[in-house]
């Protein structure tokens, strides 16, 4: 069964499967089961890439059309 987990806490968010997905990049966890692409945190979108910002892991697309207040590290959208 496909699933999102995010890889640690704080980190970014990848599809998770008991098994691979023919067709498709999987890759083989140490604790068992496979971590496929990652997911944007704002879009939910998959992605080939996620960037890490003060708010979660965000998409190129998120992460541009976001606003950062640099005095509280926060992100505003």
């Amino acid at each position: 069964m496909n699933s999102v987990r995010q890889m640690w806490p704080d980190g970014p968010f990848r599809n998770f499967s008991s098994t691979p997905i023919p067709g498709k990049n999987w890759m083989s966890l140490a604790n068992g089961g496979y971590a496929g692409a990652y997911v944007c945190a704002q879009c939910r979108k998959n992605q080939t890439g996620v960037y890490q910002t003060p708010d979660g892991w965000f998409c190129s697309k998120c992460r541009r059309n976001a606003k950062f207040n640099r005095l509280e590290g926060k992100a505003t959208v």
